[in-house]
Order: structure tokens, then C-alpha cells, then sequence
């Protein structure tokens, strides 16, 4: 019997076989795989006018090619929502600047120290682009503790909660779209 394994796996053909079966079932797998539905638009933003915390103009048309994440800051939820962009933040790290996250917010004051991959916006409009959000997304209710996902073009696509598997659901859109974008 040995002697009748050894010729098997001594003839070149076997390994090619066994190559073959090794690499060829994965990669019948992926081809086979449907992708993935794309994501809903809820539809475009309003013009909007924020600043930055230094000052400066933020104008969502500037941000027109990147994917970016609001998280509405009210009073009272500003702790968590900074902890939660926070949190984004590391788990986005290897994205790149095609991604933002940003805090909006009409009055709260940003945090100390903030972090380097999010911005901090308000102004008189962010109340606007909150409306704005509830209304495309039928959501009556404060945004507070909520994270607005839009897209490269400026529509809003979905809005989160902050539990860990909305969380999950949000960093897969991110991904998608990214990837729809190159």
C-alpha cells in the first residue's frame, strides 16, 4: 500500500491536482458569491453653513468624493456621542481621506483634546441638516446618539444607532461605498 502512495504522490500530476482542488474551490466560491445590495439613498442634503473650531467654513459640497459620518451632538449626549466617534475613529484608522467623521453640533462646546481624524462643526445651520436627516430618514425623534452615514455625492444613505451591532452594520456601508467609489 505504501508503495502505491508513494507513486501518487511522487507523479507531478497529483500535486497540480491537489493544487488545483486547493486554490480552485475558494475561487469558484467568490465568483459564484452575489454582491451586495446597494444601500438605500434617503436623499440629498441641504446647503448648509458650519464652521469648523477654528473657524473656518465647512461646506458639505466641499466634501463632495469623501464617505463621512455625523454624529449629532445635543446637550446632554455630547459625551457619548464624542466617545463614540472616538471609538469609530480606531476602528477606521486604515481607511484613509476618503472617509471623515465629524461632530455636529448647533451650541455644544467640542471636546478637549479632539481627536485628529474628526472634525468638530456648528453653526446656526446644523439644526437645519438635523431636521433635514429626521425628515429623510421619518425619524421624529432627537438625533442625539445617532450617526448620519453620507455618501460621496452628498445624499444621506442610513442613520445608526450607537449599539455595537448598528455599529457593525455602519462600518460595513462604510465599506461599501468606499468601495463603490473607486
Amino acid at each position: 500500500m505504501t508503495a502505491a502512495v508513494e507513486r501518487l504522490v511522487g507523479r507531478p500530476l497529483f500535486w497540480v491536482g491537489c493544487m488545483a482542488l486547493l486554490f480552485g474551490v475558494p475561487f469558484a466560491s467568490g465568483l459564484s458569491r452575489q454582491a451586495p445590495p446597494s444601500l438605500p439613498v434617503l436623499g440629498p442634503l441641504p446647503a448648509v453653513s458650519l464652521e469648523d473650531d477654528e473657524g473656518s467654513p465647512v461646506d458639505p459640497a466641499a466634501l463632495r468624493g469623501q464617505v463621512w459620518v455625523a454624529g449629532f451632538l445635543e446637550e446632554g449626549s455630547a459625551a457619548e456621542v464624542v466617545k463614540l466617534l472616538s471609538r469609530l475613529q480606531a476602528r477606521t484608522r486604515n481607511v484613509g481621506s476618503a472617509f471623515t467623521l465629524m461632530a455636529v453640533s448647533h451650541g455644544a462646546e467640542p471636546p478637549a483634546p479632539r481627536p485628529r481624524r474628526w472634525r468638530y462643526v456648528r453653526g446656526r445651520d446644523a439644526d437645519r441638516l438635523a431636521d433635514a436627516t429626521a425628515s429623510l430618514t421619518g425619524t421624529s425623534t432627537p438625533l442625539a446618539a445617532k450617526l448620519l452615514l453620507v455618501d460621496g455625492e452628498g445624499r444621506a444613505r442610513s442613520v445608526h444607532t450607537t449599539d455595537p451591532a448598528s455599529i457593525d452594520r455602519l462600518l460595513g456601508e462604510v465599506t461599501l461605498l468606499l468601495a463603490s467609489a473607486r
